[in-house]
């Protein structure tokens, strides 16, 4: 066996489907439309990512959409953590 394996073997398939009056199929190295839009957004990311962009900025350009500063506000009120209680009062003692 060597690198070439698989190739062959799904020549040799879509050979013998040939002479057996089938279709073909599909080519070795097709891929469906979703998945290629998928890997070019993948890299196109990775590209924006090593050159220093925001996951934020990312988003925006490659997803488009934008997050209003209404939506930002609320959702940093919602992740930060709860503050602890600045002091306590006399009769709240341990």
């Amino acid at each position: 066996m060597d690198d070439f394996y698989d190739l062959r073997v799904h020549a040799a398939r879509r050979l013998w489907r040939s002479i057996k009056g089938r279709s073909p199929g599909p080519d070795f190295r097709t891929m469906p439309a979703q998945l290629r839009q998928f890997h070019i957004l993948s890299l196109r990311a990775l590209d924006a990512r090593l050159r220093g962009e925001s996951y934020r900025t990312i988003a925006e350009v490659l997803l488009g959409f934008a997050r209003s500063r209404r939506a930002s506000r609320a959702y940093r009120a919602r992740c930060s953590p709860a503050r602890p209680p600045s002091r306590l009062s006399g009769s709240e003692e341990y």
